[in-house]
Parts: structure tokens; sequence; C-alpha cells
């Protein structure tokens, strides 16, 4: 009997794609120094991670700490807000004034932890993939709500 890949799956692989690739390109931007296009690439993962990340937060990692326990569902969260930080930094910074090398760094620092998590966030399917039908696609409908509200990251935690 194959086994199928879900509907669930399928979108929470894609999303993580989706972001590695985004921070991948955010991170390349900064380390050249292009501030704007970087601002650009910023404000491009604010939209489009925002419904993941709401999802993320308020479905997935409540099973995670069901599952694998409060400390590793609380790393998770916690670098979260790490990249959020960075994320924040670099869209408040306004203007044609380069950032400075120590604020340079520590963006690329929060936005690494990001990369790192997006990457290695993805070995979490297998909570996914444990649960009744029915209920991956109650949570896929709660992803697909996120997105049609068009949750941004920067207005999850206010």
């Amino acid at each position: 009997m194959a086994i199928r890949e879900t509907d669930l799956e399928e979108e929470f692989v894609d999303d993580h794609r989706v972001m590695t690739q985004t921070i991948s390109a955010l991170l390349e931007a900064l380390r050249a120094g292009r501030d704007a296009e970087a601002r650009e690439i910023a404000e491009d993962l604010d939209r489009r991670a925002g419904p993941h990340i709401a999802f993320e937060e308020a479905v997935m990692y409540p099973q995670v700490a069901r599952v694998s326990g409060e400390s590793v569902a609380q790393q998770l969260y916690d670098e979260h807000r790490t990249v959020l930080a960075g994320l924040e930094q670099l869209l408040n910074h306004r203007g044609s004034t380069p950032l400075g090398e120590e604020q340079r760094a520590q963006v690329i620092a929060k936005m690494q932890t990001g990369l790192d998590h997006s990457i290695s966030c993805g070995s979490l399917l297998s909570h996914l993939t444990a649960l009744d039908p029915q209920i991956q696609q109650q949570m896929l409908d709660r992803l697909h709500e996120y997105r049609r509200e068009g949750t941004r990251w920067t207005t999850l935690h206010r």
C-alpha cells in the first residue's frame, strides 16, 4: 500500500521551502550591503511567513509540547521571537542611511537563526503525519484561514 503525502504535509513543506529561500536571499542582500533590497525581502518574508508562523504557534507547537515536551516547544517559540526581532529591526530602519556594522551583524545573526529554524523545523513533520486525517484537515483549514486573513508575522505578538 502506497502512503500518500497529505495536503497538510505538502503545504507545510512548501512553506518551509519558500521561507528558507526568502531568508537565504535576505541574508545574501544583507551581507552584500544591499539594505534597500534586504528591506524589500523582509517585507515579503513578513507577509509570506505570517500565516505559517501563526499556524505553528497556535496549532502545531501546542501539539509538539504534548508529544515532545514543553521545553522543545519553548525553544521553537524562542527562535521565532529571535527572528522576529531581527525582522523588525530591519523593517524599522528607514531612510537611505545604511545599517551600521553592529546592527547589520545583529540582524544577520537573528536571520541566520531563522534560516536554521526553517531548515530544521521541517523535521517536525512527523508530529503532523501521526495525526488522524480528519484532525489534519482541521489544521489545514486553520492554516488557510490565516492565509485568508493576510496575517503578517510582525502583527502576531502585539
